[in-house]
């Protein structure tokens, strides 16, 4: 998600997938998620999540967890198992199942109200807001295309959603009055 791209804001969640060498290792991935969870979640007040991985669950995988893998980059540990799972990833990926999820999602996302030319816009969610452009770069993807860095216009709804969370002291994606 956001924390992959490097677009997460000052109050954000972070959510990270633990991909394991083997999946024979229950106890060190427990151990890991306690510490990392009193890290980040006790310490630091963010609220944190993680999923487990396991390079045979590519084929089996949802939209929204294809999308976090197209965003995803490696934080600590070897590379070798986030390549596995990348590569089996790519190699089970369904363009047509995948564009037909991420419309239908988009149009969930929009059926709740949102609107263009909102006096107080969602700057992630709403219409033209962050969302669009991940959705767009995802659907472009599964169309054959590469997935695009963010722009300009990005980085600029970018720094207004940190603004936004600082002067709130709270996750707060609405542009209000």
């Amino acid at each position: 998600g956001g924390y992959g791209r490097r677009e997460i804001a000052p109050f954000s969640d972070i959510d990270l997938t633990v991909v394991p060498r083997d999946d024979s290792d229950d106890e060190g991935v427990r151990r890991l998620y306690r510490a990392l969870h009193t890290a980040l979640t006790d310490h630091s007040g963010y609220e944190f999540a993680y999923a487990l991985r396991l390079v045979a669950d590519a084929p089996a995988l949802d939209a929204k967890t294809q999308a976090g893998l197209l965003d995803a980059r490696l934080v600590a540990g070897p590379a070798r198992p986030l390549e596995a799972l990348l590569e089996a990833f790519e190699a089970s990926f369904s363009p047509a199942d995948f564009l037909l999820a991420k419309l239908a999602e988009r149009d969930t996302a929009l059926a709740r109200g949102e609107r263009a030319y909102l006096a107080e816009p969602d700057l992630k969610e709403g219409v033209g807001g962050l969302r669009a452009f991940h959705a767009a770069n995802w659907i472009g993807y599964a169309l054959g295309g590469r997935l695009r860095p963010a722009d300009e216009k990005v980085e600029e709804l970018l720094r207004a959603r940190n603004l936004l969370h600082l002067c709130a002291g709270r996750r707060a994606d609405r542009l209000t009055r």
